[in-house]
Formats: structure tokens, sequence, C-alpha cells
């Protein structure tokens, strides 16, 4: 999990822990230092695949399709063939290795899941939950171990017991007391998995908020506790990789509505989970439809789909429900299943 060339940090945390702001002031702290950076921010809801796993999180989908025994098992598998988009594109582009990488929730939040998961199945106790952890990180290990993602992940916790939907948004399945509640210990399990690389920030305290500057300050100490003052990628370039990037390398061909596109980013920067899930189905659902066809040419992305929809089965009956026979055809197709 260690030998890697990139640098990456994993931000982690469940609802309501200030991670949007936390994140953003690091990524606008880290530019100020001139530091090359390629942010992104999962699930990327925009593409194919990310519109897929929005739909489900919002209306689920029939048994039939996604059998309650195979759901959380499922729904892992999609978060990582989303990973494996931006990976897909990542791996392909040398530059992006002299960048350091500002990732906005990363395998680790299958703690999420887990925890939605929990909710459903009765009598799951402590065995059941690393298994579930140990599923989720041979679905995601091929970003796990090359991008070194265990070097450097700051999970960030609030010390309040309370909860509540204060911004009254379109939740999800995930966005639930119940779920969030759980997923502090899930976490823990994963910190006791990864080690030494895993912290720990609190963002708010039984007084409120801390300041936005010491969380800042606390991350960056991590940052340089890990990889040092990075002076050979400080030319201030900044190269996101998200939508764009992805349909540009995996779906050629593919048509969108730019002016759908521009709400997306002004909703993805302005943090508006409204308007970002809206536009993003749309999206996503686009480029399906309009692709000529789907290319993944790096060889382990390659191997790694392949292996996750043969395995789990189910997102492949995920996907044809949410987006058609057509692209399902396309993809099998471009995979050579």
């Amino acid at each position: 999990m260690e030998n890697s060339d990139y640098r990456t940090i994993c931000l982690e945390g469940g609802d309501q822990v200030g991670k949007a702001d936390a994140t953003n002031n690091l990524f606008l702290g880290l530019e100020k230092l001139n530091i090359n950076l390629t942010p992104s921010s999962f699930p990327i809801y925009s593409t194919p695949i990310g519109a897929s796993i929005r739909l489900l999180l919002k209306e689920g989908c029939p048994e039939e399709i996604l059998p309650l025994e195979n759901s959380l098992e499922a729904r892992m598998a999609l978060f990582a063939l989303n990973r494996l988009e931006f990976m897909a594109v990542l791996l392909t582009e040398p530059k992006y290795s002299e960048n350091f990488l500002l990732l906005d929730r990363s395998p680790f939040s299958n703690a999420l899941t887990i925890s939605y998961g929990l909710t459903s199945l009765e009598n799951c106790n402590e065995n059941d939950l690393m298994k579930y952890i140990t599923m989720s990180l041979d679905l995601d290990s091929l970003m796990i171990s090359k991008l070194g993602l265990g070097r450097c992940i700051v999970q960030l916790q609030s010390k309040r017991k309370s909860w509540e939907n204060v911004r009254m948004e379109q939740g999800d399945q995930y966005e639930r007391e119940e779920v969030q509640e759980k997923c502090d210990t899930v976490y823990e399990m994963y910190k006791g998995v990864v080690g030494p690389g895993w912290h720990q920030v609190v963002t708010k305290n039984e007084f409120g908020w801390r300041g936005k500057g010491e969380i800042y300050e606390d991350i960056l100490e991590i940052i340089r506790a890990t990889y040092g003052e990075m002076n050979n990628i400080k030319n201030g370039i900044n190269q996101p990789l998200g939508f764009s990037e992805i349909t540009e390398t995996l779906y050629p061909e593919a048509t969108f509505d730019n002016a759908k596109l521009e709400v997306y980013q002004t909703a993805l920067k302005d943090n508006n989970k409204n308007e970002m899930y809206e536009s993003a189905v749309i999206l996503g659902k686009q480029v399906a439809t309009s692709c000529a066809k789907v290319n993944i040419s790096d060889k382990e992305v390659r191997s790694e789909f392949r292996r996750i929809l043969i395995n789990v089965p189910e997102t492949v009956n995920i996907l044809r429900y949410f987006l058609g026979d057509i692209f399902v055809e396309k993809l099998l197709k471009g995979l050579e299943i």
C-alpha cells in the first residue's frame, strides 16, 4: 500500500463534519504555496457510472435487479467502478504524477456504504463488518496500491453528538441519522487496518466549530510530515480530473449540454448539492446515450473493470436498469466481455 510515485491525500468523514469547507480551504492554501494540484471529488456523479450511483442512492431499484443479500457488495463495486473511470485517465497521463492529488472522498468512504448496509442487515456483528471492509479494499485495490492511499488519510470528526439535515437537501439513502451514527465506528475499523497513515482532525467540538485556519494548519502539518515541503512540484499548476477529462478519454464522441455542464461545475464549486446531483445525472445519461464506444486503454484498469463486472454481475444489471441496454453493450464490448 505504501510504494507509489503519487502524492495523495484522502479527506474523509461523515456528513456535517465540515469536509467541503476543509477541502476548499486546503486547496486554496496549497494553491498559495504554488503546489501543483489535481483535485477530485468522489463519487463523480456526472459520468455514466456515477449517474447510476446517484439514481440508485436516491431511488433504489427493484429487488429482481438488486437482491437485498447482494446489495452491499454491488454498491461498493459501483463506487469502485466510478473510481476506475478516474484511474483510467490518471494512469494514462504522466502529468498527474507531478501533481499533489487532493481527493475529497476515496475508497475509504465505503465506511458510509457499509454503515448504510448495517441499517438493512439484521444481526450484523464485528466479523461481518470486517468481511465487508476486506471486500471493499479488494474492490478498490488497484487505486489504493497505485496511489499509495494508505500513507495520508485525514478523517474529519465532529465531537458533537446531534445530527440533523441542516441544509434541507434532497438527501440520499446515506444521509440519514442512523447511518451517520454508525459511520465513525466503521471508520475506526478502517483506521485499524490502514495503520499510522490514518489521521483524525476534529472540526467541531462541544463548543462549536473550530476555526478554519486551525483545521487547515492541522491538515497541512500532516501533509508535510508525510511528503515534506514538495519543493519539486511547486510550479503553481492546477490540473483537475473530472467529468471533462473522463468523458474525452473513456467515452469518445459523446455529446452533452454545455449549459448543463456549466451548471454542474458551478454547483460543484459552490457545494450546491441539489443542483450538482440534478445536473450530474443529466450529463451522465447524455454521455452514456451518445458515446460511440467505451475506450479503456490502460491494461490494469481494464482488467479491474472486467474483474468487478464479472465477479459482481449485479453491477451490470444496475447499469442496464438506469442507462439502458445500448450503453451496457458498448461497455461490455469495449472490455471484451
